[in-house]
């Protein structure tokens, strides 16, 4: 639980952030997604049912970080496509790879 001072310091950046140019804007993000606490991240598998799936269950979007740390992006159950972690993997797009932590993170923020 963040506490009322932690919270007015955050709410400043967030005002700060609404006020940044599209340049700026890819400059913070670029650096949120190249940070450590990512990894901090809880390994998993997640899955999130799309909105429009007419109560088909199975029409999931489904991402992976394998036990290496690879993460795998898949839909429907189907086609897994592979990205390497970026430190020890070989991963050619880190951001990317950063990008799927934080999507695996807001499936499971929003479940």
């Amino acid at each position: 639980m963040i506490d009322k001072k932690r919270s007015l310091q955050l709410d400043k950046i967030v005002e700060k952030i609404e006020d940044l140019d599209q340049e700026e804007l890819d400059y913070v993000l670029e650096a949120i997604l190249q940070t450590p606490l990512l990894f901090s991240i809880p390994t998993s598998m997640t899955s999130v049912v799309q909105d429009d799936c007419d109560g088909d269950k199975t029409q999931t979007l489904d991402v992976l970080q394998i036990k290496n740390g690879d993460m795998c992006i898949q839909t429907n159950g189907n086609y897994s496509l592979r990205f390497r972690t970026p430190l020890f993997g070989g991963g050619r797009y880190p951001l990317v790879w950063a990008a799927l932590r934080l999507l695996s993170f807001s499936i499971h923020r929003s479940q």
